[in-house]
């Protein structure tokens, strides 16, 4: 599932398995049974595992390249990334608080997971 509505499937999925496990739960205490034993263990795996995938590939807050050259990416970069960047320097704006990925600054290059690919960067001030 890939995208805010695989996400939103995810969690909604998440969210049943939970009432699921609730009510589960409370037969199984009132009369115990193999059957509602193992209902209970495939609602806990659905559970902790649709939350443990939901963790992992938790989307940064935000993906911000503020300068003149700047490269962000919210995950990785899987190829080569050339920048050259020349002029009179500058203050870079400030990124919101809430950003997750930030490359600030001229010729500044941020992923948030892996970079795959060879970086050439060349910033000259004048």
């Amino acid at each position: 599932m890939a995208g805010g509505l695989g996400r939103a499937v995810l969690t909604a999925l998440s969210a049943a398995a939970g009432v699921g496990a609730g009510y589960v739960t409370n037969v199984l205490t009132d009369a115990w049974s193999w059957t509602w034993g193992v209902a209970l263990a495939v609602t806990s795996v659905v559970l902790i595992g649709s939350q443990v995938w939901l963790s992992l590939n938790q989307a940064p807050g935000g993906v911000v390249a503020a300068g003149r050259g700047a490269v962000a990416a919210g995950k990785d970069v899987d190829g080569d990334v050339e920048v050259d960047v020349g002029g009179f320097g500058h203050q870079a704006p400030s990124p919101p608080s809430e950003a997750g990925v930030v490359a600030a600054g001229d010729g500044a290059v941020a992923a948030g997971r892996d970079v795959r690919g060879k970086l050439r960067l060349r910033v000259r001030r004048r």
